[in-house]
């Protein structure tokens, strides 16, 4: 019997999400946050809860839904396969989700091109598709540093590699010099889920 079913989204999608919240719970990782006492893990887009007694997991996005068993018999490797026969799930390598987050910076800062020290390193694994990315650069008084993902889902059976971050822009003439308050020195940039586009080859 298949255990992940989905409402408003794709069945490759909702069996990602589920598998990397399942990843999440038996590593026993720190939950991210609250929403009415109930505590949540944030997975991609999603916020991920547990629910009929610790062996369901339910992740919402909006109207979206995913619904998957978090039984420790119920192993994602253990779950069926789409039945319309997906290609092969490839494993997402550390250098390749590196190469990914610098082609989301690319894309959304213009500054990251202009800038030195560029710094990116995604060596923490989530699951067997999810990587976890650290990322800085300099642009004369400016620093910018944080923190995101790069994911694979497989819309269609197609592999596409996802972005998120979170992105601090401090300037450090603003505040160290001119004592500047934080709302004029410091701009936070949030990325929670785009899609980059399709996996390359190689």
């Amino acid at each position: 019997m298949a255990k992940v079913a989905t409402v408003r989204v794709g069945c490759a999608e909702g069996r990602e999400v589920a598998a990397d919240y399942y990843a999440r719970l038996a590593k026993g990782e720190h939950w991210d946050g609250k929403v009415r006492g109930s505590i949540y893990y944030k997975v991609g887009p999603f916020r991920c809860f547990t629910g009929l007694g610790g062996t369901q997991a339910m992740c919402r996005r909006h109207d979206r839904w995913g619904f998957a068993s978090v039984r420790p018999e119920d192993h994602p490797d253990t779950w069926q396969p789409p039945a319309t026969g997906a290609r092969h799930r490839r494993k997402l390598g550390t250098v390749i989700a590196a190469r990914l987050m610098r082609t989301a910076l690319n894309r959304r800062f213009d500054s990251y091109a202009a800038g030195y020290a560029r710094r990116v390193k995604c060596n923490r694994r989530v699951s067997f598709n999810r990587v976890r990315c650290e990322m800085s650069w300099i642009v004369g008084d400016i620093v910018f540093f944080g923190k995101g993902q790069i994911w694979l889902t497989y819309p269609r059976h197609i592999a596409y590699w996802n972005y998120a971050w979170r992105i601090t822009e401090f300037n450090e003439y603003c505040a160290i010099v001119e004592h500047g308050p934080r709302s004029r020195c410091v701009h936070d940039h949030t990325s929670a889920g785009n899609r980059g586009g399709r996996v390359p080859s190689a």
